[in-house]
């Protein structure tokens, strides 16, 4: 019996045309090396409030990409939502993550520098100058 409603949602998969199976075999191709770790990311229990960020910023990137009008359109544009902006911050969460030493290093240097400032002003301040 299931083998039937395979056949439903093929037929009705059909029925949208050929581009948009030519679509869906874009995103299968791309997305076919990576199939286990976009199912545990599709798995993970924050994945609809990632998702729901992701459309915002996609929103906001038609949006100024448009020249700034209130409507968004209605289909993605060709150069993506942005993401290019979040590499950095990843490469940085990834050294991190296999260099435990390097967070408590940048927080130990923190706290140096704002200890360094305390000092400064310190003695400027026991000192009479502004």
């Amino acid at each position: 019996m299931q083998l039937k409603g395979f056949a439903d949602d093929l037929a009705a998969l059909a029925s949208k045309g050929p581009a948009f199976a030519s679509d869906v075999l874009a995103v299968i191709n791309r997305v076919s090396p990576y199939l286990g770790t976009v199912r545990a990311v599709v798995d993970d229990p924050a994945f609809p409030t990632v998702m729901q960020r992701i459309q915002t910023i996609a929103d906001l990137e038609a949006t100024s990409s448009s020249g700034g009008s209130s409507s968004v359109p209605s289909t993605p544009s060709k150069t993506g939502v942005g993401l290019t902006r979040a590499v950095p911050l990843l490469d940085a969460y990834i050294y991190v993550r296999r260099n435990p030493w390097a967070g408590w290093l940048a927080i130990g240097g923190a706290i140096a520098v704002i200890g360094g400032i305390g000092y400064r002003m310190g003695t400027r301040k026991r000192m009479g100058t502004p």
